[in-house]
């Protein structure tokens, strides 16, 4: 549902556009190739978030980023609909750095890892931690009720950061 296309330019920037399900471009910046700054963007929220996305793989792989990219992001679902595209933005980035999903995550948004899990798979799995560390197994699912499963967006996504916030601090209540 979500993809990243790269290539490398001449100009020390990487010049980062999104587009949603009808080719529309909804995000835009430009950053330092040096540093991440924000030279330029639509969404000063979304370009810090992203900043920092690409900060913590270049430290994670310091050969990350050395030279200016033209990225380009497309969806093929609404943007409003939410359906993991932080994490599969996570997962791709992890793919182009070359390091490691799971601890880009860890160093960016937190979480179970399950949807970075998701987004490297394109079929069923059963997901656990152990020690800590992600694992998986794949599984088929394929109930007598599947032609009966649907998905039904209810006009407002829940933001996962805020939600994995407030189970932790649910769970140090408890404890």
């Amino acid at each position: 549902g979500q993809s990243l296309h790269v290539q490398e330019n001449s100009y020390q920037l990487i010049s980062w556009k999104s587009f949603d399900e009808k080719k529309q471009l909804w995000f835009e910046a430009f950053f330092s190739a040096q540093n991440f700054k924000i030279v330029q963007t639509n969404n000063l929220s979304i370009a810090k978030r992203l900043s920092q996305i690409l900060s913590a793989a270049q430290k994670i792989n310091p050969a990350f980023l050395q030279n200016g990219f033209d990225v380009k992001t497309e969806l093929t679902f609404p943007r409003k609909w939410g359906l993991g595209t932080s994490s599969t933005l996570i997962y791709m980035i992890s793919e182009w750095a070359k390091i490691d999903a799971f601890v880009l995550l860890e160093k960016t948004f937190g979480g179970s890892g399950y949807d970075i899990a998701c987004a490297g798979v394109e079929r069923s799995i059963l997901y656990k931690k152990i020690n800590k560390k992600p694992t998986w197994e794949y599984c088929d699912f394929n109930p007598s009720f599947s032609d009966q499963l649907f998905f039904i967006y209810l006009g407002k996504k829940q933001n996962s950061r805020e939600g994995i916030a407030h189970y932790k601090k649910m769970q140090q209540r408890a404890g």
